[in-house]
């Protein structure tokens, strides 16, 4: 049965509505929104890291441009921890931290944080390889 359910503050009922104008409605099933971007989660962003820095390794080894990839990998994997850093307030006061947190929804925090934890899985392949290159 499709539709648009409200939800009573008061009890446990739901109410279906077909037809609607408000903007407080959701639609059903209101509870199995998917926050991740994508359906993108942290594995798949650490294989992707893993892919992207075999093909970099691969490559500076048939080149012999050790240097430069490796810091186009340290770059990767800075960009991506300042990325990280970004969306978890890293660089925020305790101040700006309660007024994000008490303006802001649970759907756009909890994507936010996903959206860090994504960006720092990324991060720690290509550093890793980075620091072997330097050894």
């Amino acid at each position: 049965m499709g539709g648009w359910i409200k939800k009573n503050s008061c009890c446990n009922t739901k109410e279906f509505y077909l037809n609607h104008n408000e903007t407080h409605w959701l639609p059903y099933p209101y509870n199995k929104i998917n926050i991740s971007p994508g359906g993108f989660d942290l594995k798949k962003s650490f294989l992707l890291s893993v892919g992207v820095s075999a093909i970099l390794v691969i490559t500076a080894f048939i080149t012999g441009e050790l240097d430069l990839f490796r810091n186009i990998l340290f770059g990767i994997g800075l960009v991506s921890l300042l990325i990280s850093g970004l969306f978890s307030g890293t660089f925020l006061t305790g101040a700006e931290l309660r007024a994000n947190y008490h303006s802001e929804s649970k759907e756009s925090r909890n994507e936010r944080h996903q959206l860090m934890g994504i960006a720092g899985i990324f991060a720690i392949v290509p550093l890793a390889a980075a620091i072997c290159f330097i050894i």
